[in-house]
C-alpha cells in the first residue's frame, strides 16, 4: 500500500500507524520532508485483517486516515 503526501511547504512531519483501539504501532516516517508530493510505502503485511489508522502530524495541522486491511 502507497500512501502519497502532497506538501505545499517543506515540514517536521510524523506519520505514524495506529490500531482500532488507538494504539500506536508503527512509525512510517519521521523528519523534515521537502515541498511537494511524496509517495510512502505502507508494509502491512505483518498485520492481521482489521482497521487501521494513519496520523500525519507537524506543527500546524493532523490529519487522519482510515484504511482497511484485507488478504
Amino acid at each position: 500500500t502507497h500512501l502519497i503526501v502532497d506538501l505545499k511547504n517543506d515540514a517536521n512531519l510524523e506519520i505514524d500507524l495506529y490500531d482500532i483501539n488507538g494504539r500506536r504501532l508503527k512509525t512510517l516516517y519521521q523528519g523534515m520532508m521537502n515541498k511537494g508530493k511524496h509517495r510512502l510505502l505502507v508494509k502491512l503485511q505483518d498485520f492481521p485483517e482489521g482497521i487501521y489508522f494513519i496520523s500525519l502530524i507537524n506543527r500546524k495541522i493532523s490529519r487522519n486516515l482510515k484504511i482497511i486491511r484485507i488478504k
